[in-house]
């Protein structure tokens, strides 16, 4: 009797651990090949919605019966594929595993092929005591798994240089943070801060403002304070970095004079921000007019301490802000119900995922996130064409931010219907 493999506990992390945990299996069974044999359930060929963490976590205990009771061992490759290898289990017992999965993926084109026949695509069945389908199973495990690692490698190349490569210079070392963070003390950062607004879109199809998203510009930073610096290559330094950012931050829109303009201001902190004796300086010097302070919060900051953001999160709402969740995206609705939280507002990033999205699927994610929220508090951010904001509106979603945003908020801005921001 075998349990399932430990990765299911995380469906979805894309790595190469199953596959060589798999080859070591099949090396082993080498040895003393006599009554293995292995399935192939082939679901990366399933459509892209079916691909879901929540089904693939159903089809993976469809089989607990089989490791459970008898010698097998199920197999989560990074692709989503299971391959169970099993000794002398009863075939039957395979069998209405199989026919479960089949069963959850029915309306799948992959599913279509009779069980067994030559146009079945859904499983291949190794005899492992055969010499040729030992050889074939581990090429094919072997293939998926140089497959995984070069995906990883991409990944995570894709990732570090998405914000690496916006700037050029050495990386942020603690050594040259020093003098950056002495120099952010002394520089005039007020002509370092940019606003970008966001908008509701009215059924009338005219808008109006919800607030101006008040930030410091890297770029501009970079040039006046460190233009031989790639700020954004230590990701834990440019952490203590925004943190510092923060506190100028509130120093400058603290000074600010509310009376001239009703115009709601929104701040992207660190929650250690919020909790710091400078924030506690900011409301004092805020008093009444915190009512039109938005405090935007990071989901990785919320997800990474939810007793601190609640914490945080209650402060704010006793002292008069509203709290808006930002850094949702696509991915993260399938892991992640923000209505949980209980904030002001949730934003989520357009991004090409909802232009590909064929089967709809993240388009019902985004509506059930929306009926929980309700439609008011649901912001589509990174808006960059008229396509988005008529994507987003036939879900209801009626509020904007982005660049494309950008050029609607100065045309009212010309025409006298935001203030002066």
């Amino acid at each position: 009797m075998a349990e399932n493999s430990a990765a299911f506990s995380i469906i979805g992390q894309k790595n190469a651990e199953e596959e060589k945990l798999l080859l070591n299996h099949l090396h082993r069974i080498g040895v003393n090949p006599q009554g293995w044999y292995g399935v192939h359930a082939h679901l990366s060929g399933l459509q892209p919605g079916n691909q879901q963490p929540k089904y693939i976590r159903i089809a993976t205990q469809a089989f607990d019966v089989v490791t459970n009771n008898f010698d097998s061992t199920l197999y989560l490759m990074s692709n989503f594929d299971m391959i169970l290898i099993s000794k002398e289990t009863p075939i039957e017992s395979i069998d209405e595993a199989l026919s479960n999965v089949r069963s959850l993926f029915s309306e799948d084109p992959l599913t279509e092929g009779e069980e067994g026949s030559f146009e079945d695509r859904f499983t291949t069945w190794y005899d492992l005591s055969q010499n040729s389908d030992l050889t074939a199973l581990d090429a094919d495990v072997k293939f998926l798994s140089e497959e995984a690692e070069q995906k990883r490698v991409q990944e995570e190349e894709e990732r570090t240089s998405s914000l690496i490569n916006q700037m050029d210079g050495a990386p942020l070392t603690a050594r040259n943070l020093t003098v950056i963070s002495e120099k952010l003390q002394r520089v005039q950062i007020n002509g370092l801060v940019q606003y970008q607004s966001a908008i509701v879109i009215e059924p009338d199809m005219k808008g109006r403002l919800l607030f101006n998203e008040h930030f410091i510009s890297m770029s501009d930073l970079q040039r006046r304070i460190a233009p031989d610096t790639n700020l954004f290559g230590n990701p834990w330094l440019f952490s203590y970095l925004t943190e510092l950012l923060d506190k100028r931050l509130l120093s400058v829109i603290a000074a600010r004079d509310f009376s001239v303009t009703r115009d709601a201001v929104s701040l992207n902190m660190n929650i250690s921000t919020v909790l710091s004796r400078e924030f506690q300086t900011f409301h004092r010097m805020l008093g009444e007019n915190a009512k039109n302070v938005l405090i935007e919060l990071q989901m990785v900051d919320v997800l990474s301490d939810l007793s601190t953001f609640h914490y945080a999160k209650d402060s704010l709402v006793d002292n008069g802000y509203r709290v808006i969740l930002d850094g949702l995206n696509p991915l993260s609705l399938q892991f992640f119900d923000p209505s949980k939280l209980s904030v002001d507002y949730v934003k989520i990033a357009w991004g090409r995922e909802f232009k590909a999205d064929t089967t709809q699927t993240k388009v019902s994610e985004v509506k059930e996130i929306v009926m929980r929220l309700g439609k008011d508090q649901v912001i589509l951010g990174r808006v960059d064409s008229e396509e988005a904001i008529k994507w987003a509106l036939s879900l209801g979603i009626q509020r904007f931010q982005g660049h494309y945003v950008d050029t609607i908020a100065d045309a009212m801005y010309v025409k006298g219907i935001i203030g002066d921001r």
